[in-house]
């Protein structure tokens, strides 16, 4: 293998049913043996396997690093008495024995980017076999007497990834669309084996696979990796991980009860304190939530989602949630207050100036209420529910032209929502007995 080359590994040795295996050894020095692996099948799980150089057996190791696009690095540190110049080939098999992948000849070879999977290097090569297609064939290769000694220490950062892309970075990040996958997600695996896995995990490997499947927006594979924390692996960003998983899921009372660990241990993890104050307005604890984001406010004033959420928990409590709850008039000052310090610190979101006309319509100004309505319409004119209110708010105007264009555009931006196509029928007909003029009653006398 060339410098500025990897050998792909083949496909499985064992049993050609089986998923395939990727990777490819891409450094090779005189300390380690590093590159990458991928399980189609299972892409955000880390890939416990066994290693073997010609006929050292290297030991178990799992490649757990972060990568790019899915890919799971490993770095094995070559123990003293191994000679990476005789070595001939490197057997790779999962931990259960059945996978594995070979690699052709390793000889020393600078770190390269992760590659696309090439084509075998010229030279003799297996013959196919009738179950594999040519390009990914290989023929068995003798599989390693698993250890009976204990799993060794995990791989550690070695020069690729950088030290920055390990576990120490910054907590609470926001999901992000997750990169295509090659195989559809599936679902976690049975308890029994989760737990074997886990056991073999250190709090930052565990860490990081959390992180990547929150990425991803996997939020079942989240909660199965968080679940039955030890005291030891109890980090509050896997803690926070699970709260927002169970948020994300609408499961809105376990996120609480998960949250709750923060908020007793670490309540300085205010975006954490965030997505419980969320949780508990969705399962109407309303005055709760206030209390827990004037906590958010108290520690990062300038921070616009605190100040929003905390000013959207208020206009709540001040028109009685709907009916669910006793109104709050007193807090009509602190809603209005905090829902127009958030307009000014979101311009781009059309929920601050919304909330804002719907406490104005309850003060009677109506004209300054369509003011703020028309401002969030130009910020969202897709949302049909915008336009169905500025319906209503003109027909209460009496401009009733205006009112049937805006129901109009409701129904053309959500043609099943049934509500904008009758309040289309009935200003149609409004208009149309304006037009006619009022109607007289003729008295009839009696036959």
């Amino acid at each position: 293998m060339s410098a500025g080359e990897s050998s792909p590994w083949a496909a499985p040795l064992a049993d050609a049913a089986e998923p395939v295996l990727l990777g490819a050894i891409e450094c090779v020095t005189a300390e380690a043996l590093e590159g990458w692996l991928r399980d189609p099948a299972r892409p955000l799980w880390p890939v416990i396997f066994q290693l073997s150089l010609d006929e050292a057996d290297l030991g178990r190791h799992i490649a757990n690093l972060p990568g790019t696009a899915g890919r799971l690095r490993f770095r094995v540190p070559l123990p003293a008495g191994v000679t990476v110049a005789a070595a001939q080939r490197a057997v790779i098999l999962t931990l259960d024995g059945r996978r594995g992948l070979r690699a052709g000849a390793v000889t020393q070879a600078a770190a390269a980017p992760e590659p696309v999977p090439a084509a075998p290097e010229p030279g003799p090569q297996p013959a196919p076999t009738s179950a594999l297609p040519p390009a990914v064939a290989a023929a068995p290769a003798p599989r390693p007497k698993a250890p009976s000694a204990p799993m060794p220490a995990p791989s550690a950062p070695g020069p690729t990834p950088p030290p920055a892309e390990t576990p120490a970075a910054a907590p609470d990040p926001e999901p992000h669309p997750a990169a295509p996958a090659e195989a559809a997600p599936l679902p976690p695996p049975p308890p029994q084996e989760l737990a074997n896995l886990l056991d073999q995990l250190e709090p930052a490997q565990r860490l990081v696979l959390v992180e990547k499947a929150f990425q991803a927006k996997e939020w079942p594979v989240v909660l199965a990796l968080t679940e039955n924390l030890p005291g030891t692996a109890r980090d509050p960003r896997l803690v926070t991980f699970r709260g927002r998983a169970f948020f994300y899921q609408g499961r809105h009372a376990e996120a609480v009860e998960a949250l709750r660990f923060i908020q007793a241990r670490h309540p300085q993890r205010h975006t954490a304190m965030l997505f419980l104050g969320r949780s508990l307005a969705q399962i109407g604890q309303l005055p709760e939530a206030r209390q827990v984001l004037a906590h958010c406010r108290a520690g990062n004033p300038a921070e616009s989602r605190y100040v929003f959420e905390a000013g959207r928990i208020a206009a709540r409590l001040v028109q009685g949630d709907d009916g669910q709850a006793e109104p709050r008039p007193e807090l009509m000052g602190e809603a209005t207050e905090l829902l127009r310090q958030a307009m000014a610190m979101r311009p781009e979101d059309h929920r601050p100036p919304r909330l804002l006309a719907q406490l104005t319509l309850l003060e009677g100004q109506l004209g300054e209420a369509l003011s703020l309505l028309e401002t969030a319409i130009a910020l969202a004119p897709q949302q049909a529910e915008l336009r169905m209110e500025q319906a209503r708010l003109l027909t209460r105007l009496n401009r009733l032209e205006e009112a049937l264009e805006a129901a109009e555009a409701a129904a053309r931006l959500d043609p099943l929502r049934d509500g904008a196509a009758f309040a289309v029928r009935i200003l149609q007909r409004w208009l149309e007995a304006r037009r006619t003029g009022p109607l007289t009653i003729r008295e009839v006398a009696p036959a």
